[in-house]
């Protein structure tokens, strides 16, 4: 008595028009976050649309099933839309391999979780699962017991159910199909009769396919190039919809860019820091202090965070009696603090002689944390970055995380100031967006951003390519939110965050102008780039 409506995944049977894995994979839809993950997923949410639009279909008895691809895809529509009422996703649920294809991976999708939390989002329905001799062998023992125990908190932990079969290989074969229609008839009142498989015929493939000459593809297919084109012309609309918004009503802008960044950045990591800071595991070892003359030591600093998961060499000079703090990054690490001949490069000395400590650190990748394997940048999957990024917050994002975590967690009585230089001027500038990492805590804020765009990025591997950048107003976007009201401690200081490489008609600068209301008159931006003398400089004039 069910009606069963089964539909081709992108790029198989009749669904030609898209290949299922060459199409949305570069950098472009990198930029824009179009993969086909989420389109295949949306093809999911209109079957089920056009589903429960006939009328002889039961909206209350809702079932998906699926294996492998499509047991992903079962879970995936179970967990973003309520309609589906019970789910038995075969041979996919695990605490293993997640997901073998571009379109079961997505940039974002997996940091921190897997596929496991994603099933129990379906919780308190039913929910089954099969196993077999593959990567979702322990089924029963990794992954069930955790589900149980989500499905417990709504009381109804005989909702979920799992079991294994590793005599066979990864399959859905009658002993896994069998499982699924006891499941099936229990949760969706069927008859009592066991559903048994009798020995069929298969259709000929020409019955079965759609597409002929006397249906062809209807005049509105678009090949994958045009639906590229669409969507990103659509996105283009929101983007400018965004940047409107921000110009009507920044609060309301900023608490969605905020939800959006808490995503890109993964904020919650850096929550889970903030609020166990003090027994978190961080620990601070100083493995070289030396006196470099009468009045200068030097002092590296190695500091380890067990819940951001990160490794910090800094490096400080500190004059004796010192009462101001230049924190300065640069895309070299450390090492730019010094010349050539290993000498105290000559703008980082004026500092020191007028007083200020200077402090700077290898950043992710940068420096000493460079790794024989990987050095500037680690090897992100050749393929398709939701291979890399699907599981890991992207290169940038690191090394955000690492500038904020050596940067003071309270206002200070001494003045702080914060440069940033190179590559490292945008790490700093995302430092500080507000609902990333919190208030930022100095006086001043002075980076170079060199016209940095991320739609100029060519390459996945870049390791300034941050996924959906671009769908999301680009720097200008996430620079709005730079510059929190804590930057303006002191007012003594006629400019508060200054930006060069930045012209103030440009995206970028008119979005800065944007922000914290707080700002006006603290914002300056320079067309060009500073030249490391003129920011210490500006430092030094107090100006």
């Amino acid at each position: 008595g069910c009606i069963v409506f089964h539909y081709d995944m992108v790029g198989y049977a009749d669904s030609k028009v898209i290949d299922h894995r060459a199409d949305f994979v570069d950098v472009e839809a990198g930029n824009w976050l179009i993969n086909t993950m989420g389109l295949q997923t949306w093809n999911s949410i209109r079957a089920l649309d056009f589903l429960t639009s006939l009328k002889e279909v039961d909206q209350t008895r809702i079932a998906v099933t699926g294996a492998s691809g499509g047991g992903t895809q079962t879970f995936m529509l179970g967990a973003l839309d309520d309609r589906v009422d019970v789910a038995f996703p075969a041979v996919m649920v695990s605490t293993a391999m997640q997901g073998g294809c571009v379109c079961e991976n997505a940039d974002y999708l997996r940091i921190g979780i897997n596929n496991v939390a994603i099933a129990a989002l379906f919780a308190p329905k039913p929910l089954a699962m099969t196993g077999a001799n593959d990567w979702t062998i322990d089924i029963e023992s990794k992954g069930l017991p955790e589900l149980k125990e989500v499905y417990s908190y709504f009381n109804a932990a005989s909702n979920v159910y799992a079991e294994a079969h590793p005599e066979f290989g990864h399959n859905y074969n009658y002993v896994s199909r069998a499982i699924m229609y006891r499941w099936m008839a229990e949760h969706l009142d069927l008859p009592d009769a066991p559903l048994v498989e009798t020995d069929f015929w298969p259709i000929p493939k020409e019955e079965l396919t759609v597409f002929d000459d006397e249906h062809p593809l209807p005049e509105s297919s678009k090949s994958a190039a045009e639906l590229r084109a669409w969507m990103i012309g659509e996105l283009k609309k929101y983007r400018q919809q965004m940047k409107v918004w921000a110009k009507e009503n920044f609060v309301g802008y900023k608490s969605e860019m905020g939800q959006i960044a808490s995503t890109l950045f993964d904020t919650d990591r850096m929550m889970k820091w903030g609020e166990n800071d003090s027994d978190s595991g961080s620990k601070i070892h100083i493995h070289e202090e030396v006196m470099l003359n009468d009045n200068l030591r030097l002092e590296k600093t190695m500091g380890t965070s067990e819940v951001l998961g990160i490794s910090i060499l800094s490096l400080k000079l500190s004059p004796k009696n010192a009462s101001k703090t230049v924190y300065w990054f640069d895309e070299k690490g450390k090492t730019h603090l010094f010349d050539e001949t290993g000498a105290i490069e000559k703008n980082v000395q004026r500092l020191l002689d007028a007083g200020y400590e200077v402090i700077s650190m290898d950043s992710f990748l940068t420096g000493e944390s460079k790794s024989s394997e990987w050095g500037y940048n680690r090897p992100i999957d050749k393929k398709y970055s939701g291979y890399t990024y699907g599981y890991n917050a992207p290169t940038l994002v690191e090394r955000m995380y690492e500038i904020k975590s050596l940067l003071p967690s309270s206002p200070m009585e001494e003045e702080i100031i914060v440069v940033g230089t190179g590559d490292a001027g945008l790490w700093t500038l995302l430092a500080s967006v507000e609902p990333f990492l919190g208030s930022l805590y100095c006086d001043r804020l002075i980076v170079n951003l060199d016209g940095f765009k991320f739609a100029d990025i060519k390459s996945t591997s870049d390791p300034n390519f941050l996924p959906g950048a671009v769908r999301y107003g680009d720097i200008g976007g996430f620079a709005a939110l730079a510059d929190p009201k804590h930057l303006l401690s002191k007012e003594s200081f006629e400019k508060n965050l200054l930006v060069g490489g930045v012209a103030e008609d440009s995206e970028t600068g008119q979005m800065l102008k944007l922000g914290v209301p707080g700002r006006k008159g603290k914002l300056q931006l320079e067309r060009q780039d500073l030249s490391r003398k003129e920011i210490v400089d500006l430092v030094l004039s107090g100006k």
